[in-house]
């Protein structure tokens, strides 16, 4: 799809202008394996407690992927979750950068607002948690989408890129605001 291909630019256009360090997992830790176990009701929870998160999603018609094939050396992506259309996605990543969350929430609206078909909302502070900001985006007339960036107290910041099509039901969209909402940062 022509919209991953323009994201991954801009995502790689924001995280190299971050100046990411090349390890984002816990320096000195063993790295341990990520699990994916029953969450709270009708879910299912992933943990990486290298990474130190955890994230939810409804057991059905989404499912969680490794998000190995996408990560670099500068950025890790320890999952996707994906609708079982799969048209609907939210990845997580997850680098250590020498900006700020608020610098590189702007840098990477500036990246998506220069590229051709792209709208975006402004960056704003979100109920995620304390410190989170995020914005909306959409992508000619096809796929809207909503970005939420955090940091932990070890300088990891966290990026959850979500994507939709723009004629999905509200249903879908309101899982995907659940999904991005359940996440947590462990052992903090």
């Amino acid at each position: 799809m022509r919209l991953g291909r323009v994201l991954g630019a801009a995502l790689a256009i924001a995280w190299t202008g971050a100046g990411c360090a090349a390890q984002a997992r816990r320096q000195g830790a063993p790295e341990a394996a990520a699990q994916v176990h029953a969450g709270s009701e009708g879910h299912q929870r992933f943990a990486d407690p290298s990474l130190s998160f955890a994230l939810e999603c409804p057991i059905v018609d989404w499912r969680f992927e490794s998000g190995a094939r996408l990560s670099s050396e500068r950025v890790v992506v320890p999952v996707v979750v994906v609708h079982a259309g799969g048209a609907a996605h939210v990845v997580l990543q997850v680098a250590r950068p020498e900006v700020s969350a608020l610098l590189f929430a702007d840098r990477l609206l500036s990246g998506l607002r220069h590229r051709e078909g792209f709208r975006t909302s402004e960056v704003e502070p979100i109920s995620l948690a304390e410190g989170a900001l995020g914005f909306s985006f959409a992508f000619a007339e096809e796929v809207d989408g909503r970005v939420a960036i955090l940091s932990d107290e070890r300088g990891l910041l966290y990026v959850m890129l979500a994507t939709w099509p723009r004629a999905s039901p509200p249903a879908l969209i309101g899982e995907i605001d659940q999904i991005v909402g359940s996440f947590r940062l462990l052992g903090q």
